[in-house]
């Protein structure tokens, strides 16, 4: 029993002569699948080397069936990346065009791992960052929008108050008055005369 086994050597030479039918089995692919393929790598005598079968089943990654929400979530998140991060984006499909060149899907597959390890990281380290906001959180968010938008208006408006930071007056003109500013300007902090001349 023993007398039969192959010596290490020649395994190595069995499996870089592969016939079709054993190479077919390798890649779960049936006889005629596998010869009607012209990328799939042959010795010059039409026999298959295992390792260069498996470095092009390597390339070649099945794709998943995604379902509906999954694609979404993947549409959302390309799309919300495109939008915010546009250099990082040219840099990655720069980088992605000469790995997918030297190893085809499976280079593709390196970065998804690297960027993927990255976000991973990155929300380690500061978890509340990444957090979903809370409906209080929005809220309060749009409302400072809000408030914004109504400084720039009063800006423009010129609907703007100089209080003075350290007696509180108000300036009117070339006045410094105790009053309080009117509803809807914006109030800008300064020093008064006074005050600057205490300093």
């Amino acid at each position: 029993m023993g007398e039969n086994k192959l010596t290490g050597t020649e395994q190595i030479g069995v499996l870089q002569s592969l016939s079709q039918q054993a190479a077919a089995w390798l890649l779960n692919l049936n006889g005629r699948s596998l010869r009607d393929r012209p990328d799939i790598p042959r010795n010059i005598n039409g026999e298959y080397d295992a390792r260069r079968l498996l470095e092009w089943a390597a390339g070649r990654l099945p794709e998943p069936n995604l379902t509906d929400a999954d694609q979404e979530r993947l549409l959302t998140i390309g799309e919300h990346y495109t939008g915010e991060c546009s250099f990082a984006c040219k840099a990655i499909a720069d980088f992605g065009k000469d790995l997918e060149a030297k190893y085809g899907d499976a280079g593709l597959a390196v970065l998804a791992r690297a960027l993927l390890d990255a976000c991973r990281e990155a929300v380690a380290l500061d978890p509340a960052y990444y957090q979903e906001p809370t409906a209080a959180e929005l809220r309060r968010e749009a409302e400072e929008l809000v408030d914004q938008r109504r400084m720039d208006q009063a800006r423009q408006r010129l609907d703007v108050s100089v209080v003075c930071e350290t007696c509180r007056r108000l300036r009117r003109g070339p006045k410094w008055v105790k009053a309080d500013p009117p509803a809807g300007f914006v109030v800008i902090k300064g020093v008064c005369p006074s005050c600057e001349a205490r300093e």
